[in-house]
């Protein structure tokens, strides 16, 4: 069983690697880490794109939000000023 938040962490510091092997090991896509942000918006909001695509290809939501009802799309944005 993959440890709750690993996928987040993993996520958050771009380790494609290691988020590749979370997903195979079927860690949750859309599980809530700090500040209720999903592995995606993990990503998005330190700059890691080559994680963030990957989850989206393997099917993270698009759309989930975080505790402040911010979701990739805002945060992406966000980084991108």
């Amino acid at each position: 069983k993959v440890a709750a938040g690993a996928l987040g962490k993993a996520a958050e510091a771009g380790d494609l690697q290691r988020v590749e092997e979370l997903v195979g090991a079927k860690a949750p896509l859309d599980a809530r880490g700090r500040y209720g942000r999903t592995p995606l918006i993990a990503a998005i909001a330190n700059d890691k794109t080559d994680v963030a695509l990957y989850l989206l290809a393997h099917g993270a939501s698009a759309v989930a939000t975080d505790k402040e009802k911010d979701g990739p799309l805002k945060w992406a944005a966000i980084r991108s000023g």
